[in-house]
């Protein structure tokens, strides 16, 4: 009877001891979970900041351009909400992307582009206001803010391709962590 008891308070503690080592793993699991769905999100939330400045300077390029071609102060509106809201939106970048150096090197060569695509697209309002269409018009077919634009465009192609690759890499980890916890969680089940 005593050899029966202790077999059983021997299973017991194993069995406990399984249990315990699966509550842990899976909570490390868990936590390793949680961080790696926190950095999904972190590169969701960049490529929606570069979603914003292309949108900002589509919208203050078109409202420039309908300026242009009408003198009508009214298409302004795009423009000028765009212009004003885009050194905020590339701060915002910025303290998105302050733990990657790759970005935060690639956002310094991006900044001074955008405010020179700015400058240019204000020289075009300029021009209207003060020398009418023509004028302007000789100046917007210059195509420097063509070639500006294209630069701009290229470096955030350059984000978004490193925001993608660890896209990649954070949603593999996360795949990982799944299964890691349903292997800990099966052995436990296993355990008892």
């Amino acid at each position: 009877m005593l050899k029966y008891a202790t077999q059983s308070s021997t299973r017991l503690a194993i069995g406990f001891a399984i249990l315990a080592v699966t509550i842990v793993a899976a909570m490390g699991l868990s936590f390793g979970q949680d961080r790696s769905q926190r950095w999904v999100r972190h590169t969701l939330e960049v490529e929606n900041h570069l979603a914003n400045l292309t949108t900002g300077l589509e919208a203050a390029q078109a409202g420039q351009r309908a300026f242009v071609i009408t003198g009508d102060e009214s298409y302004l509106a795009p423009y000028l909400a765009a212009t004003q809201g885009l050194p905020g939106e590339l701060d915002r970048l910025g303290d998105v992307v302050k733990d990657n150096r790759r970005q935060v090197d690639a956002l310094s060569r991006l900044r001074p582009l955008i405010d020179q695509r700015i400058a240019a697209l204000a020289n075009g309002v300029a021009l209207q206001r003060q020398q009418g269409f023509s004028a302007s018009r000789a100046y917007i077919a210059e195509g420097r803010g063509k070639a500006v634009m294209a630069e701009i465009s290229r470096q955030i192609r350059i984000m978004r391709a490193e925001e993608e690759r660890l896209l990649a890499m954070r949603q593999s980890e996360l795949a990982r962590t799944r299964w890691g916890l349903r292997i800990a969680l099966s052995l436990g089940l296993v355990g008892l």
